[in-house]
């Protein structure tokens, strides 16, 4: 028992430690940290760096456009306050404090081969979680964001499957509902969206009890104990701008994605505050706060006269949530990936596009048992539903992509074991 222990920790470290290296190599190769040498922080990180630029230059969370608007919820503070640590240790925006960050990604996403390991250990699918540990090592669009996003893309799809670690060791268990209900938390706070979540963590720990009162005990727990993780920064905000909300944008966001120049594509964010004139002067007249509900009128307004084209809208959106778009096309300077022959984007348009196929195939094919398949799935349906109704980008189906990835490898494998069954038959 030692034994095979040992050898399937030092498989693992192997896996991370190759993992790792390709990532460091992305890093030098593709020119991070040459991002960083002009020093503005709003080009290099946007929103995240002027959330951190704020704190250290004032000690206050705001300005997220740097633009001088005052206190801000904008994003919630885990990454931004990371990315003031790094840019205090690395003299500003320079290369050496963007070569901290990529260093920092390139590890963290090096570890989510890991937690891919442990997950599919968890969930009784041992083989088909070491080989989407090696497919998320190769994976070209997880090497991309290490070394070149500065978001929290990595983060998030880092914590999507350490939660769902969490989550699987669940058993019924008023202590595992809590431990979940934190992780839960704990991941809401690093990204709001992943609250989409949370029905699966409800089902999950109530599906573990062994009468209904427990079921109901469970979910309860496990809701209290997430709201309990969030509740301070919830408390601030009401304090300081006057809402409970984790964030202050979906009403900005929901009107970007919808409106006469909507496409359903990824917006140009011309009418983004940071980038117009008149919208940032909306936002300093109405407060963050008063903008974003604002803004969420106006788009709810329009939605209400359009609700066809929204209905078009919010299916092509879902459909370039899960496809992407063709890499002749612009696709969005968040990602800093190159529109038409580019043979980085075509790369990573067509794994981005084969990972869903193989993880849907995986899914329907029944290619791992019901539960361990109801767990990656009806996670990874959830998650993208907040993005069908505002705007899509590329990177936003990222943190569930470790989960497609585990569901294409159990298919993978599946297909193996139906080749060598009818080449002994």
């Amino acid at each position: 028992m030692k034994g095979s222990v040992r050898r399937w920790s030092r498989s693992t470290a192997l896996l991370v430690s190759i993992a790792l290296a390709l990532r460091l190599a992305a890093v030098l190769a593709w020119g991070g940290p040459c991002r960083a040498a002009t020093g503005s922080t709003w080009e290099w990180g946007h929103e995240a760096a002027c959330l951190a630029h704020s704190l250290i230059e004032h000690g206050a969370y705001g300005d997220p456009f740097c633009q001088r608007t005052g206190p801000s919820a904008w994003l919630t503070p885990p990454f931004p306050a990371l990315l003031a640590l790094i840019l205090a240790a690395g003299g500003g925006v320079t290369p050496a404090a963007a070569l901290l960050l990529q260093v920092f990604q390139a590890a963290l996403s090096a570890s989510t081969c890991a937690l891919l390991v442990v997950l599919g250990r968890r969930l009784g699918l041992e083989r088909a979680g070491r080989l989407a540990g090696w497919m998320w090592a190769l994976y070209p669009l997880a090497l991309w964001h290490a070394a070149r996003t500065v978001w929290d893309t990595t983060a998030v799809a880092w914590g999507v499957p350490a939660f769902l670690v969490v989550l699987s060791s669940a058993d019924g268990s008023v202590r595992a509902s809590v431990r979940v209900g934190v992780a839960l938390g704990a991941l809401v706070f690093l990204s709001p969206v992943t609250a989409a979540l949370a029905p699966v963590a409800v089902a999950w720990v109530s599906g573990g009890a062994h009468s209904p009162a427990q079921a109901l005990r469970n979910g309860l727990l496990c809701c209290i104990s997430a709201l309990g993780v969030c509740l301070p920064w919830m408390v601030r905000n009401e304090l300081a701008l006057g809402t409970p909300a984790l964030r202050t944008n979906f009403g900005v966001a929901l009107r970007l994605g919808n409106g006469e120049a909507a496409s359903g594509a990824p917006v140009p964010f011309r009418e983004h505050p940071a980038l117009d004139a008149a919208e940032l002067a909306r936002l300093r007249a109405l407060g963050e706060v008063g903008y974003d509900r604002d803004s969420r009128s106006r788009a709810l307004a329009w939605i209400g006269a359009h609700p066809a084209r929204f209905a078009r809208l919010s299916a092509e959106r879902l459909r370039g949530f899960w496809l992407g778009r063709w890499p002749d096309r612009q696709r969005g300077t968040e990602e800093q990936i190159e529109p038409g022959g580019d043979w980085e984007s075509w790369l990573g348009y067509g794994t981005f596009l084969v990972l869903a196929a193989l993880a849907l195939g995986g899914a329907l094919a029944g290619a791992a048992q019901p539960a361990a398949r109801a767990l990656l799935g009806g996670a990874a349906l959830l998650y993208g539903i907040p993005y069908c109704l505002t705007h899509v980008s590329e990177r936003y189906r990222f943190p569930i992509d470790p989960l497609l990835a585990l569901l294409a490898a159990c298919l993978l494998i599946r297909l193996s074991q139906s080749r060598r069954a009818r080449g002994l038959g």
